[in-house]
Order: C-alpha cells, then structure tokens, then sequence
C-alpha cells in the first residue's frame, strides 16, 4: 500500500480502471464498489459453509485420536487437546503471515480478496474429508493451516470494507451489525443439521458446496458499480510516501501499515488491546468447549452440533435486537440528540454488556458439573459473542472516509494476534489442565481485563 488511502479509490476499487480528470485544484475520479446490500449474503454462505464443519471436524479429531470417541481417557485426553492446540496456533501464524498481503489485495481489489478467501478457506473440509477417509490425523489436522490462511478476520475485514462505503458511520456500524447477524444465523444453524447425519463426512461435503455456491454468488451476482467522486480534498496516495513501493523493506511494511492506525491515535490503540485480549479467549473458548463437552460429559457430534447451534442463535437473535429493534426505540426516547452521538452511545454500551456477558458465562462454564448446566451457561456465552462488532463500529464512528478502513485494518491486524497467542495461553493451559473447567476462569480473568481497556477507551475519547 502507498501511504494512506484516499477516501473512496483504494477502499472500494474492485481493480477496475480509474479515470481522472484534473483541472485547475479539482479532481475527479470514477472508481468501482461493491454495493454493500448484495455483499451481505456472503456473510450467511460463508457462515454456512464454516460451520457445516464445526462440530464434526471435533469429532472426527477424536475418532482417529481415542479407541472410543465418545469417551477419551488417560493419554488420549491430553493427545486430544494438546494436537488440536498445536495445529490450532499453526493456523494462527499462518493467518499472521497472510493477513497482510490479502488485506492489501481485499483493500484494493475487493472482489479479487473475497474470491481468494473462498478459495483458499474451501480447502479446509476437503482435508477433513480426505484425512478422515485415510484415517490419518496429520492430514485432518491439515484443514486447520487453511482456516489460518484464509481466516474469520480476514473475511470480516473484507466484508466490513464494503460495509464502510457508507458516508454515514451509522449507516456503517449498522452494515457491520447486520452482517455478523446473517453470519450467526449460518453458524447457529448448519451444525444442527450436521450434527444429525451420522456419517460427519456428509457435512464435509456440505461445507464444499456451499463454498462453491458462494463463489457463484460472488461471480455472478456481485458486480461492481461505478462512481465519479470529487477528491480533490482528498491526498492521492502517491502524494503520501511513494518510497514505500521501492523500499528493500516493503514485505515488513506491509505487515506492520495496519497498525499505523494505533499509533496514531490512543481510543483505537485501546480498543485494539481490547480485542487482541478479547480474541486471546474467543479464538479458542469454542475448542476448549467441545474438548471439554466432549470428555467430560460424552458429546457427540450431534449434541455439540446443537450446543453451538444454541449459542450462536441467541448470539445472532442479540445483534438483531441491538442493531435494529433498540436502536428505533432509543431514536423514539430522545429525538432531539445527534444521530452519531446515539450510534457511539449505543455501541460502547453494548460493547461493555457484551463483555461482561462474556465473563459471567466463562465463570458459569467452569463451574458446570451437569450437562444441563453448559447449556445455561452456553445461552450466556452468546450474549458476548457480538462484542467485536460493537467494538469495531465504535471504533469506526469517529473517522471518516478512508480512516474507517484504516481503523478496521488495524483492528483485524489486533485480532489475528490475539489468535495467534489464544491456542498458547487456552491451549497450553488445558492440555496439562484436561480434567475440570480452570480453562474457563482463565478466559474469564483476560475478559475482564479486556473490558478495562475498552473502558479506558471510552475515557481517552474526550
């Protein structure tokens, strides 16, 4: 990337040409966008398609792990969680070292980034499959090095840079909102049917052809448009530092842009920290969930299927209700106040419920001994899982143009790190802690830190 992006070309160009069109101080440029509306469905394909796979790939882990899958015991416990840790944190690297050069691809090429992403993310179910059908777990565990390179975060960003188009930051943070809503409504209702076929490698299948049903989608019904601006207020990248494109260093430099955004402002560095502390517990609190279900009260894959199914539901019921139900009434209560001012209200009070959710639900986990009692506590856990998005859209609210997508960068670059590092801390932790919940108060005491440094956001504001 060559310094900052101007307010619409490198956020919405699909690598179309750009015309320009100077005179005098003015200029006009046309550049392409995908419109955010036909954008969306990609959220609830993708979703579908991800988690087909979520609750049978554990499972699958386990038959070629344990003699009995239902019931791992001794040494298999600790091969369990400790294989799916490591392959869980190679991922994460990966996803570390592709982020950058997709981000830059996504953020220039919008179209282009969100096929790669599907392409590369398809390969996952497919290991899976093949792994599972030559009862070799090495290659099962493959499956997870394709989830690093074409990670969550990275389809979020791509879809949140479409999102941010919008010239209104509520207009955005509500995209955002609705986007993650369609995208738990996928996760909360693809393992519940998986879960009920008894041969897991049917979801497999499942999850490859919704992937190719998404690219179709992509191809064939996401076009660009065009749109003339008028930046001529607005710096042109090659104004901003040329030598970043000739620099021996450009490969770090593109690793390192995303979080210039940090630097240069403290709300965003907070709420950064915040994230990379919140995904330190939510990149592996699903693993150490269906690890911890499946040895210690016997789930199979159908009842997993359904934990998260139920979990994600309720997530997805939350968001809707915050970012379209409360939002009306809010607007009916106090009709006099800013409309901005009621959006980052809104979000950051959100975003601190949300949190604490969160870490009520670890704390009830850990102290789960019935299996009524995960799923309690489980309901409580999808109150924390819009957190993100309430983070992200309070964080976007005070910039404009390009500085949204700077802010998302940075954001995204945050959350992969916290994934990197959840595998190791949640991990490590449980594979020599297998038996009980100590995992959950682990996740439960970084949550809590996490809200403290959204909270010293809220007050670096002003």
């Amino acid at each position: 990337m060559v310094g900052p992006p101007s307010e619409q070309t490198n956020l919405l160009d699909n690598g179309e040409n750009t015309d320009q069109n100077e005179a005098g101080s003015g200029s006009i440029s046309r550049t392409t966008y995908l419109p955010p509306v036909l954008v969306l469905p990609l959220a609830l394909l993708s979703a579908l398609a991800l988690s087909s796979t979520s609750a049978t790939a554990y499972y699958t882990y386990a038959t070629l792990l344990c003699k009995d899958a239902t019931h791992c015991k001794g040494q298999e416990t600790n091969r369990f969680a400790g294989y799916v840790a490591v392959a869980t944190a190679i991922s994460n690297i990966l996803g570390i070292a592709s982020l950058g050069p997709l981000q830059r691809i996504t953020k220039t090429k919008l179209k282009l980034g969100l096929t790669f992403w599907i392409t590369i993310r398809s390969m996952s179910p497919m290991m899976l499959f093949v792994g599972k059908n030559l009862q070799n777990i090495y290659v099962a565990l493959s499956s997870k090095l394709f989830d690093g390179l074409a990670s969550d975060n990275i389809l979020h960003f791509a879809l949140n840079t479409a999102y941010t188009q919008h010239p209104r930051a509520e207009k955005a943070s509500s995209f955002i909102g609705y986007s993650l809503a369609l995208y738990m409504v996928g996760i909360s209702t693809s393992p519940f049917v998986a879960g009920w076929f008894t041969n897991s490698s049917i979801s497999f299948v499942a999850a490859i052809t919704l992937f190719a049903l998404a690219a179709a989608y992509l191809q064939l019904i996401v076009h660009p448009k065009v749109v003339t601006i008028d930046d001529s207020e607005n710096p042109r990248p090659d104004e901003e530092g040329p030598e970043v494109e000739q620099t021996s260093h450009a490969t770090l430099k593109i690793f390192i842009l995303p979080l210039q955004a940090l630097a240069r402002n403290h709300s965003t560095l907070f709420c950064g920290l915040s994230l990379l502390l919140y995904n330190v517990v939510q990149s592996y609190i699903f693993s150490a969930l269906l690890i911890h279900t499946s040895i210690e009260f016997g789930f199979t894959s159908r009842e997993n299927g359904f934990l998260i199914s139920l979990v994600h539901s309720i997530g997805a019921l939350y968001i809707f209700m915050s970012v379209y139900v409360m939002p009306k009434i809010y607007q009916m209560l106090s009709r006099e106040s800013s409309q901005s001012a009621e959006t980052k209200l809104e979000n950051s009070t959100l975003a601190v419920l949300s949190f604490g959710c969160q870490a009520l639900s670890l704390v009830a986990l850990g102290s789960s001994s019935e299996a009524w009692q995960v799923y309690v506590a489980a309901a409580l856990l999808a109150l924390g899982l819009p957190t993100p998005s309430f983070v992200k859209a309070h964080g976007i609210s005070g910039h404009i143009g390009s500085r949204r997508a700077e802010v998302l960068a940075a954001l995204a670059m945050m959350e992969t790190m916290g994934d990197v590092l959840g595998p190791v801390v949640l991990g490590g932790w449980q594979s020599y802690k297998t038996a009980g919940g100590e995992v959950f108060f682990l996740g439960s005491g970084l949550m809590i830190i996490s809200l403290g440094l959204f909270v010293c956001n809220l007050f670096s504001v002003r």
